[in-house]
């Protein structure tokens, strides 16, 4: 959940304190296509890094995760991780207006995702949070995601049960990567003019 806020919130910071910034940004590639770019390599990461966990928790830890590639419900579970790694991201890049370092934007991303993994339920079950955290959980979009896929893969639900938070979900990372893009843009516009 935190991996792409520290990805998001590093893409500009990190060619900056490496000094390649300028030169990228006084090559023929534009500012879109370095967001690009870096979008794809994190969601790349991400799928693996997803992958390898899954295969562990099935492997290792005796998980009993019932995919059917069959059923489209099953494929739209599947769609949360990547939905969950660009609206964690779109956030990340919000995050880079108020990071000035790596660090910075690294410590404030991992601080943020901790609390947002403790409101989604992903550690604890949601019910034994503080009224308060329930609160921010039910808001919290990357919730949503993943009461989707738990609602397919454990509870078996189907695709009329699912399918408004679904598009709830797809909805609210379109809105929050958009967002990301225009601080991400902005960010690097205060680099170059710096």
């Amino acid at each position: 959940l935190y991996s792409g806020l520290v990805m998001g919130s590093a893409m500009a910071v990190e060619e900056k304190e490496k000094g390649t910034l300028r030169r990228i940004l006084a090559s023929p590639s534009t500012a879109t296509d370095m967001l690009v770019g870096k979008t794809l390599a994190g969601l790349v990461i991400l799928g693996l890094m997803s992958a390898f966990m899954v295969i562990l928790g099935i492997y290792l830890c005796g998980a009993k995760i019932a995919w059917n590639p069959a059923r489209i419900e099953h494929w739209i579970a599947v769609l949360m991780i990547p939905l969950i790694a660009l609206m964690m991201m779109g956030l990340g890049m919000m995050l880079s207006l108020v990071s000035k370092s790596l660090k910075a934007a690294s410590n404030l991303s991992v601080a943020i995702g901790l609390m947002l993994a403790f409101t989604a339920g992903i550690w604890f079950p949601k019910w034994w949070l503080p009224a308060w955290m329930q609160v921010i959980g039910a808001a919290f979009p990357g919730t949503w995601a993943i009461d989707v896929a738990r609602s397919i893969l454990v509870y078996g639900a189907g695709f009329s049960e699912v399918a408004v938070d679904a598009a709830k979900v797809a909805i609210a990372t379109a809105v929050v990567y958009s967002l990301g893009v225009i601080a991400y843009k902005k960010v690097l516009r205060r680099y170059a003019e710096a």
